[in-house]
């Protein structure tokens, strides 16, 4: 079960990092009903309204790597349990 556990957190912690490689910047609506009601709305009305993340440039590389080594623990559990026992 732990091995398991272990596995699905770093490979979802490997795939963030992939996908933060590649999405530099994200922007995130307020409220999307708001902005589809009226189609008047210019585009600077529309980032007042949102969000703007930007992530460092040190986030990929450290999901990659700490997602990595988790599942290099992962595998390294059953043989762990089973010579203690």
């Amino acid at each position: 079960m732990w091995r398991a556990f272990f596995l699905g957190v770093g490979i979802s912690m490997v795939l963030f990092g992939a996908e933060s490689l590649i999405v530099e910047r994200a922007v995130l609506a307020e409220t999307a009903g708001r902005i589809l009601e009226s189609a008047e709305l210019t585009s600077a009305q529309i980032v007042d309204q949102s969000r703007v993340f930007n992530r460092p440039e040190w986030v990929p590389w450290t999901l990659l790597s700490i997602g990595i080594l988790t599942i290099l623990y992962s595998f390294s559990l059953p043989r762990r349990f089973a010579s203690a026992a």
